[in-house]
């Protein structure tokens, strides 16, 4: 899986949309969408969710490092 893959990947785990995701990569939203339509490919996941937890699942993503928006649209960081 590329970097950028990878990048996206921490994105959703983090919960955020394909929009989101690309204005903080500086990409475009379909290009998220074409990445993520790759993964799920490469991984043979039905949707997004799965493919984070088979990449969280092989240690591409480590929890501990990811951030998760709380529920009042706070930034926590998950320690494990």
């Amino acid at each position: 899986m590329t970097d950028r893959e990878l990048e996206i990947l921490a994105g959703v785990a983090e919960g955020y949309s394909n929009r989101t995701i690309g204005v903080r990569l500086g990409i475009s939203e379909q290009t998220v969408k074409n990445h993520l339509a790759k993964v799920l490919q490469r991984l043979r996941a039905p949707d997004r969710t799965s493919a984070v937890v088979i990449s969280l699942h092989n240690g591409w993503l480590d929890l501990s490092r990811l951030q998760v928006m709380t529920r009042d649209g706070e930034l926590e960081r998950r320690v494990a």
